[in-house]
């Protein structure tokens, strides 16, 4: 069993903080819904939101717990927060299209009485595969 755990440490590792991440991003998307309830943009604005309370979360258990980088030195912890950043992003702004755009094309069913949360959960497993290939090959790469 430790032998396969170490084999598979890493994926492992990142599918628990992506569950935590993912719950990260699904209850502050939900929080910010609710209190931007009466804002024109409430699906746009909230998943912004949400976005960035999620890639913050995630940039810290990325370093240290998935892919073990340890230093916190400006001349590693830079130029690696840059790369997640730049790469959540464009990940992220193809998160912020996608969920609108499912709700405006018909998929605008509540879920947990939440205005465009089936939408968010449809683009997640997208967003997940996409950060975690960003992350490990572009960010995170061991030299």
């Amino acid at each position: 069993m430790k032998a396969w755990y170490r084999r598979h440490r890493e994926g492992i590792q990142y599918l628990l903080w992506c569950v935590l991440t993912t719950a990260v991003s699904w209850l502050s998307y939900s929080l910010y819904a609710f209190l931007l309830d009466s804002v024109a943009a409430v699906v746009w604005l909230a998943s912004t939101l949400s976005w960035l309370t999620a890639v913050t979360f995630s940039f810290v258990a990325n370093k240290v717990r998935v892919f073990r980088s340890r230093s916190w030195k400006p001349s590693v912890v830079v130029p690696e927060l840059l790369k997640f950043y730049s790469t959540r992003l464009l990940v992220g702004l193809l998160e912020i299209v996608l969920v609108p755009v499912l709700v405006w094309t018909g998929l605008d069913i509540p879920l947990f009485g939440i205005d465009g949360m089936l939408c968010k959960m449809i683009v997640t497993p997208i967003v997940i595969l996409l950060n975690y290939t960003c992350g490990k090959w572009l960010v995170f790469r061991k030299k």
